[in-house]
């Protein structure tokens, strides 16, 4: 915790003391009888700001991403920010780690939030905390050739190749469409650190037939690589949440509170029009009311 920041978040309730004991002193020095009784000090003037480490990637371009000031920057960030000036009990610092590595974090309690734009997930409600407030909607698209316009849905991919990493999500919403279309299978390929701009490439050059990745982590990483690809169908769209500790309910109320403010007044809408050139929010609503979202969502 840095003694600057301390004292900012804790400067308004200083303030505030001062003047509720002024109040205090002066109604004593109106009343007709002594006493020794005073009026109780807010139960947070002597408060202190706790630091919370958030495990975060950087790989993921706009979510998250290193600028070319070597600043971690995006929507996630961005939010984080946000949603930190909301919460003066606490103090977001940052550690940049891989997915895998995000989530044996948390687990051991060297991080208390982890930000890699995570989905619920059965096995991951099991062993973490998820808020109630997501702050973000991910838009799942198919990845393909431009010349493969026939490729637009995962049924069209039965039998042709795609690259996930194993700890992503994305895997496993491809694991569980094989074992429930078992007539349609996917051949579907691991790489232990893969990249979206990495699996964008191997698609272009045709070593695999597909990849899914976000309809805005394509658009802005095509928008400087200007591959032969091309957006299929869109596969799903769902929550996106931050995960925290099983034993931290406080950091999961603030949390909360913070992001239903940030989503009523327009805050988050906003932010994803900024990085994402489409309000992702808007997107969820309208595809959600077209067709049925699958019944398990995944992110990260």
């Amino acid at each position: 915790m840095t003694r600057q920041k301390a004292n900012e978040k804790k400067g308004s309730r200083v303030s505030l003391w001062l003047a509720g004991m002024a109040i205090v002193i002066g109604l004593a020095g109106c009343s007709s009888g002594s006493s020794n009784e005073s009026g109780p000090a807010p139960a947070d003037s002597g408060q202190e700001v706790e630091v919370l480490t958030v495990g975060i990637g950087n790989v993921i371009p706009p979510q998250f991403y290193v600028d070319e000031n070597g600043e971690l920057t995006g929507y996630d960030h961005e939010v984080l920010q946000k949603i930190d000036e909301k919460l003066p009990q606490f103090e977001f610092k940052y550690e940049q780690l891989e997915l895998a590595a995000t989530l044996v974090a948390l687990e051991s309690g060297k991080i208390q939030i982890a930000d890699w734009q995570f989905g619920k997930t059965a096995e991951r409600e099991e062993k973490f905390l998820y808020p109630d407030e997501p702050y973000d909607i991910g838009v799942l698209k198919l990845i393909t050739r431009k010349d493969n316009l026939e490729l637009n849905t995962l049924e069209d991919m039965a039998g042709k190749k795609m690259a996930q990493m194993p700890t992503s999500s994305f895997y496993t919403y491809l694991k569980k469409f094989n074992e429930e279309h078992p007539g349609q299978k996917i051949d579907v390929q691991t790489v232990d650190s893969l990249p979206v701009a990495d699996a964008m490439k191997m698609v272009e050059s045709g070593r695999i037939d597909g990849t899914l990745a976000l309809a805005g982590t394509y658009n802005k990483l095509n928008e400087e690589l200007q591959l032969d690809t091309r957006l299929g169908g869109t596969i799903d769209a769902y929550p996106v949440y931050q995960i925290l500790p099983k034993d931290r309910p406080d950091i999961k109320e603030a949390i909360d509170g913070a992001l239903k403010e940030l989503r009523e007044d327009g805050t988050l809408s906003e932010l994803s029009k900024k990085w994402y050139g489409l309000d992702n929010f808007a997107e969820y609503e309208s595809f959600t009311s077209g067709q049925s979202s699958s019944n398990q969502s995944f992110g990260g």
